[in-house]
């Protein structure tokens, strides 16, 4: 019998290997086509294949053959696993007391939708359905949220979280409840703010990274006085500690509406 043997590269295994999770999470063969932007076609026979992996005898013709090259029976998970979905519901997928550290952007509820302007068109701030929740719902998330955290994150793991100022109260409160230790606030300094239409405000340049551990961290790089401000400042690149300021804007941003 004939036997096709499949030339896979690693970039194309990596491909693969997304298609087969986010299969795992409901997503249409369509819909993952369209996401990866490869045809539909294609995505049925990788499911297919990783279904039916080619066996030891092909890989080992593969091997000697010299192709370099893997097969579907060699295939391997992704060090970083992407799960399409909301926290609660991949929480059951992932380890109790298995993170080290979480880095998280929540909605701040920012969102406006009719910011009105004399004899010119009305404005839009639209950060999506997940930003314009009500408050009583984003309260009961939140508390939600920092029990999940607290669960996932091991013994001496990190949490360091984004949020804005009239939110940051909230988030502190259903952390500390949860069990996690208060470390410190950072500032960070947005070098390019979103304008003041009217010009009575000042502008929002400012926001809050809260950083909590399980217990005290394990992990922390010190790096010196004069360096480690929780003020997260602009312009100084040749210091390791301080990070750039300006959110994405434009062309630059495309996979969050407020990307960093």
């Amino acid at each position: 019998d004939k036997v096709r043997i499949m030339k896979i590269t690693p970039q194309r295994a990596e491909l693969i290997m997304e298609a087969v999770q986010l299969r795992e999470f409901g997503w249409t063969q369509q819909q993952i086509a369209d996401d990866l932007k490869v045809p539909q076609k294609t995505v049925s026979n990788w499911l297919k294949d990783m279904a039916n992996p080619i066996s030891e005898d092909i890989a080992k013709h593969n091997h000697n053959s010299h192709m370099e090259n893997t097969t579907f029976s060699h295939i391997q998970p992704p060090s970083i696993r992407l799960f399409p979905c909301r926290y609660e519901e991949a929480a059951p997928h992932i380890e109790p007391g298995s993170i080290d550290l979480i880095l998280t952007d929540p909605p701040y509820l920012v969102s406006n939708t009719d910011m009105s302007r004399r004899n010119q068109a009305n404005l839009q701030r639209d950060f999506g359905i997940w930003d314009n929740i009500p408050q009583k719902q984003y309260v009961a998330s939140v508390s939600l949220w920092a029990g999940l955290i607290a669960g996932h994150l091991r013994g001496g793991g990190s949490l360091y979280l984004f949020t804005g100022y009239r939110q940051s109260h909230l988030w502190g409160q259903a952390l500390e409840q949860a069990g996690l230790s208060y470390n410190g606030l950072l500032v960070w300094h947005r070098t390019n703010p979103a304008p003041q239409i009217r010009k009575t405000r000042w502008c929002p340049a400012f926001d809050f990274i809260l950083f909590y551990s399980k217990g005290s961290p394990d992990t922390f790089r010190w790096i010196g006085q004069n360096e480690m401000h929780n003020v997260i400042r602009c312009g100084v690149p040749e210091i390791e500690a301080v990070w750039a300021g300006a959110i994405c804007a434009g062309n630059e941003r495309q996979w969050h509406p407020t990307q960093k």
